[in-house]
Formats: structure tokens, C-alpha cells, sequence
């Protein structure tokens, strides 16, 4: 089997993994968590995140590896400046988002700010956050879309 083969396959695997659970803490978890009394909704929210969190930055990481391979092997770097490539530049622009959302932006306290947010205006905090998961959801589909299209020509 061929390394440039193998590495998309891990690529893809790493995009499910990654944009499927997003879709799950989106469509799934974060309604039900905002339907809850508040400490109820974090102890859930919790319960999940302890558990989702390394997941999803496994898939990160697994991701921005296979993807970087493949740019290597395939020469790809002079295509993040082409304009007819621009889904190369969404990939990294979108894969850059989740790095700092997940490796900074949490380990730097955002979970805090959005406790902190929810008990001075029960609701806020997670509507916030669920607005931010919602954009993020939609920036990963498109960019998916885009990704796949683009790959085969059709962009």
C-alpha cells in the first residue's frame, strides 16, 4: 500500500472522528445540557467533556500530522498561495482554529469564563457557547465539502 494512500486514509479517519463529534456536542449535548437547571447542565456537560476532550484532540492532532505529511509528499506548499486552491488555506485556517480552541483557549481557562458568564446570566453562557459550536459546525461541513470537491476537481 501506498504512504500517500495511508496517510489520506488517516486524514479522513482523523476528519471524522473530529467533525462528527463536533457535530454530536452541537446537535445533541449542548441541547439537552441547556435544557437542564444549570449545575445539573455542567455536571453533564462535564461528565461528557472529561471524556470527549481527548478524543477530539487526538483528532487534531492525527489530522494536522497526516495533513502536513500529505502537503509534504505531495508538494503541495505552493498551492496555499493560489487562489483556485483556496480550500487548502480553509483546511489550515479551520484545523489552526481548533488547535488554539483546544490546546490554548481551554487549557487557558475559557471553560472558566463560560462558568463565570452562565452564573451571572443563567442561559448566556451556554447559548454562547452552542452559537460558537453552531458556526464551527457550519465552517467544518463547508470546508469538508469544499475539501472533498476541490480534491477531485470540482472546485
Amino acid at each position: 500500500m501506498d504512504d500517500v494512500a495511508v496517510a489520506l486514509a488517516v486524514h479522513v479517519l482523523g476528519i471524522v472522528v473530529w467533525i462528527g463529534g463536533l457535530s454530536l456536542v452541537t446537535t445533541v449535548l449542548l441541547p439537552v445540557v441547556r435544557r437542564r437547571p444549570p449545575a445539573e447542565g455542567w455536571a453533564l456537560f462535564e461528565a461528557v467533556e472529561r471524556r470527549f476532550a481527548w478524543q477530539a484532540r487526538a483528532a487534531v492532532v492525527v489530522v494536522g500530522a497526516s495533513g502536513f505529511y500529505l502537503a509534504w509528499r505531495l508538494e503541495l506548499w505552493r498551492q496555499l498561495s493560489e487562489p483556485q486552491f483556496w480550500w487548502i488555506d480553509a483546511m489550515a485556517v479551520l484545523w489552526l482554529a481548533f488547535v488554539a480552541l483546544l490546546f490554548v483557549a481551554e487549557p487557558l481557562g475559557a471553560e472558566a469564563w463560560l462558568r463565570r458568564r452562565e452564573q451571572a446570566a443563567p442561559g448566556s453562557g451556554f447559548a454562547r457557547f452552542h452559537l460558537l459550536h453552531w458556526v464551527l459546525l457550519g465552517l467544518g461541513l463547508v470546508t469538508v465539502l469544499c475539501g472533498v470537491l476541490g480534491s477531485a476537481g470540482g472546485l
